[in-house]
């Protein structure tokens, strides 16, 4: 049977497709090879921060920070090192540079109008801790710090008292057992109490769960260390798709999300007022301020704080708590002060005078300026070109600014 023409029409069209799409897969290989190579190149030689000192395979691509951040994970000693072998500023990948020298930082840190990188926060966009434009920041912060000052906190007392009290509690019931207690999963299930009930006036009760390593499960710590392997990689898609399953396993802040959602929603019906809370900073936000009369962004910027809250808080409590047993002497200091304080109180938290305490308050602060949380960096972009022992940092340039640890150096 002789073949037909249109068989053989398919045929041809067939062969001629077949290396087409090859050829185009090829092509399209060698040409983002050489977008890389020559952007590397270009990034190394000709960017206007090659004049600093630094590796050059640093200066080329993030990824020898990801390198140091989320394979060797040891990138703060590393930065050391980078130090010690180029000096007080350092380029430390494509757009950014470490400065450890006082005088700088004092001089150009203290400024009130350096936005923050838009590279190192491009995972937070959309809550308060990652806006890149000051101005922006400044605005929405505006809304936010009346929210958290004294005469705010005073109105939440009542719970804040209660929270305390059932912590006492499960620190009685250890001692009286003998049983060992993880202070950590306590100090976690008292922060959260806490933080939900000014943020959402919930009661989530974490201390009252015999389980405390069940709560500690719902702790975001270790899930932002995770921003430190996205941040390298195209991958803000993924907080678009968030709440698939596998998603939520990698992306933090889905679950206090959920949480603010859940407390949140009833803000966002207009048929009834019966089950909102009566006062907390996720209503008034939602009534204050027409930047969060969308629910999504309300839910965004309170889960944001919910994992800031709370984290903040119990590594800091962690951290006194260990320095205070690690130090006796220190540890009886303040049991001495607190001894001076009135006896009618019942319970020391509340009384008044304890924030007061000189040495106590000392304590706190010294505590709070040797610890090392997650945010090891601060980066800032200046506005205005920055001349650093003869060298130009040109205007506007995606170029950062911050210091490791600047409260520490002497």
């Amino acid at each position: 049977m002789a073949p037909n023409a249109n068989s053989l029409n398919f045929q041809a069209l067939d062969n001629f497709v077949l290396p087409g799409l090859a050829t185009i897969l090829t092509a399209t290989c060698l040409v983002t090879l050489l977008y890389l190579v020559l952007g590397g190149i270009y990034r190394v030689f000709f960017s206007p921060l090659a004049t600093f000192p630094g590796p050059r395979l640093a200066g080329a691509t993030y990824l020898y920070e990801f390198y140091y951040t989320a394979i060797r994970a040891d990138f703060p000693s590393k930065l050391r090192s980078l130090h010690e072998s180029y000096g007080s500023i350092v380029r430390i990948n494509p757009g950014e540079l470490h400065v450890v020298e006082h005088d700088f930082n004092m001089q150009h840190f203290k400024s009130k109008n350096l936005d923050k990188g838009k590279w190192y926060y491009q995972l937070a966009r959309n809550a308060l801790a990652g806006l890149h434009d000051h101005h922006e920041h400044k605005q929405r912060r505006s809304l936010l710090d009346p929210l958290f000052n004294g005469g705010m906190l005073t109105q939440f007392i009542p719970s804040i008292d209660e929270h305390i009290s059932n912590f006492r509690i499960r620190l009685e019931d250890a001692a009286q057992t003998r049983q060992p207690l993880n202070m950590s999963h306590l100090f976690w299930a008292l922060m959260n109490d806490i933080v939900a009930q000014h943020l959402l006036g919930c009661n989530l009760d974490g201390l009252l769960i015999e389980d405390l390593s069940l709560v500690a499960k719902t702790r975001s710590y270790s899930a932002l260390h995770i921003v430190g392997y996205l941040r390298q990689w195209p991958l803000n898609f993924l907080f678009e798709i968030r709440y698939l399953p596998l998603i939520r396993m990698i992306v933090p802040m889905t679950g206090s999300e959920d949480l603010v959602k859940k407390h949140t929603k009833t803000f966002f019906s207009p048929s009834t007022e019966i089950g909102k809370p009566n006062d907390c900073v996720a209503k008034r936000l939602h009534t204050q301020s027409s930047v969060y009369r969308d629910q999504w962004r309300l839910a965004f910027e309170c889960s944001e704080l919910m994992i800031s809250g709370g984290e903040a808080l119990t590594y800091n409590a962690t951290h006194v708590l260990y320095n205070l047993l690690t130090n006796p002497e220190c540890l009886n200091r303040v049991r001495t002060e607190l001894a001076m304080l009135n006896s009618t109180y019942d319970e020391v938290w509340r009384d008044p005078g304890v924030v007061d305490l000189p040495y106590l308050n000392a304590v706190i602060s010294e505590s709070l300026r040797l610890n090392d949380t997650a945010a090891i960096r601060f980066p800032r972009e200046s506005p205005d070109p920055i001349f650093y022992r003869g060298k130009l940092i040109p205007a506007g340039h995606d170029s950062e600014f911050y210091a490791l640890r600047p409260h520490t150096l002497p």
